[in-house]
């Protein structure tokens, strides 16, 4: 049986508000790395959302998750990272 596997994407703004997107995963392990490493460089996040294209300015952006976590990263990426809670 052929699993369609999903990603999540929390995109937080700069005034606090965010978004929640789900999509089907773009790529293997390799290409979503690749993919993750050009959106860092890039000065706009690109989203196809139903028959809209929708084009979010990077500078716009406070943070982004997307998960579960790709198997291969950018060598940029810290791995094993624990987050603590704020004091």
């Amino acid at each position: 049986m052929n699993e369609l596997r999903t990603n999540d994407l929390i995109v937080t703004y700069t005034d606090g508000t965010h978004d929640h997107f789900k999509f089907p995963s773009q790529a293997d392990s390799f290409g979503m790395a690749n993919l993750v490493e050009k959106l860092l460089s890039s000065t706009a996040l690109t989203l196809q959302v139903g028959d809209r294209l929708l084009i979010i300015p990077t500078a716009g952006i406070r943070s982004a998750e997307v998960f579960p976590c790709p198997g291969k990263l950018p060598d940029l990426v810290i791995h094993d990272v624990e987050r603590l809670p704020k004091t």
